[in-house]
């Protein structure tokens, strides 16, 4: 039996960044009464990666499907515990608003 942990956002793209060798990507999925949900995901694959960040932009409506991982790091002496969104597909559902 196989099991897995799968996220799917949809949202617009608020910002982008490079983290070492992983882009970066926070996406605002929903706003729930005055609340802006953000999450970021990383995009680890540098194929995928390079062709996102030529083609994405601040504003595009995108859709990001990928694994959960947990994440173990040590920091000041101390075990730190978080997940990460690991994007294995990326696609633009619809452009925002585009410097002319």
């Amino acid at each position: 039996m196989k099991t897995f942990s799968e996220f799917r956002i949809k949202g617009r793209v608020k910002s982008i960044r490079w983290v070492r060798d992983t882009l970066r990507v926070s996406v605002v999925s929903e706003t729930r009464q005055n609340e802006t949900i953000v999450n970021e995901v990383s995009i680890p694959d540098s194929i995928l990666a390079e062709r996102m960040k030529q083609d994405l932009n601040c504003g595009d409506l995108v859709l990001a499907s990928g694994t959960i991982r947990e994440i173990e790091f040590e920091q000041f002496g101390e075990k730190i515990y978080a997940s990460s969104l690991v994007v294995s597909s990326l696609e633009v559902v619809k452009p925002g608003n585009r410097p002319k």
